[in-house]
């Protein structure tokens, strides 16, 4: 193993820490979540609550929750997929100059009218950037689909100190109206409650006036930014500590509309984020 990486296992599961030249990350198992990304000489990047639920029975709280193989609701098997409530295998560590290379696989014990890929690979690296690539391989003899959404929650000083670009003038879904828009000039209001779909691929930045940090968001594969903030109704969620919907801002790479491949096929999709400080 590495020496930049430890593997730490208590009452709140089983996690890999790393601390390299680079940066400091905490990986779960757990949802093959990672919780902290801290590029030295930055503050947290990811914004992680206080009250997240540590049963290891529901998602964790901030992060980078994996919403997969679907987002949003499901009929049948609730929401935004399986394995940020599963139990990912370490399969591979490496170590590179100022990186570390981090392998995690899940499988789905999915019933025999599945329709869904069952297998899922994750290879994180991490350094003075962030990186995720994700590849789906589908054993089965007959065609499958999925979506996804890597569910980014990014700490911010305040809700109301930041600019993000990238959004404007960009097609969305406004899931709280349930209506669609062409785009408008203006970013909206990140306070909230916000919950909008763009359809875009645009590489997404966030400036935060107050810490002078631009954090950068670019994906590959998927054509979609999800925005998400709770706003007063996090109220009503336990597991968002008080005022903590102040503290971050949710920008998701995302490909929430289903993505098909036939038997044998592999497809491979990511997203890589950025910190510099002016």
């Amino acid at each position: 193993m590495p020496s930049s990486l430890e593997f730490i296992e208590n009452q709140q599961g089983q996690f890999i820490h790393i601390n390299n030249e680079s940066c400091s990350a905490i990986i779960s198992l757990f949802g093959g979540h990672i919780t902290h990304w801290q590029p030295h000489g930055q503050s947290p990047v990811l914004w992680l609550s206080d009250t997240s639920d540590d049963s290891g029975t529901k998602a964790i709280r901030g992060g980078i929750p994996v919403c997969w193989p679907w987002f949003a609701e499901h009929p049948e098997h609730g929401r935004h997929g399986l394995v940020r409530t599963a139990l990912w295998e370490l399969t591979d560590t490496k170590e590179e100059s100022d990186i570390t290379v981090v392998t995690l696989s899940c499988t789905i014990n999915a019933p025999t009218d599945w329709r869904y890929p069952t297998k899922i690979e994750q290879t994180i690296i991490v350094g003075r950037t962030l990186d995720q690539t994700f590849k789906v391989h589908n054993t089965s003899a007959y065609s499958v689909k999925f979506a996804y959404a890597l569910h980014n929650y990014l700490a911010v000083s305040h809700i109301d100190t930041i600019d993000v670009t990238g959004l404007q003038n960009v097609p969305f879904e406004n899931k709280i109206t349930q209506s669609n828009s062409e785009g408008e000039p203006e970013q909206p209001n990140f306070a909230g409650p916000i919950d909008r779909i763009y359809r875009t691929q645009n590489k997404i930045q966030l400036f935060d006036h107050t810490l002078n940090r631009y954090i950068t968001l670019e994906q590959r594969t998927g054509n979609e930014c999800v925005v998400w903030n709770p706003g007063v109704t996090a109220n009503k969620m336990d597991d968002i500590h008080k005022d903590g919907e102040k503290q971050f801002i949710c920008l998701e790479a995302a490909h929430t509309q289903p993505l098909s491949l036939k038997p044998n096929e592999s497809l491979s999709f990511g997203q890589r984020l950025t910190v510099k400080t002016e």
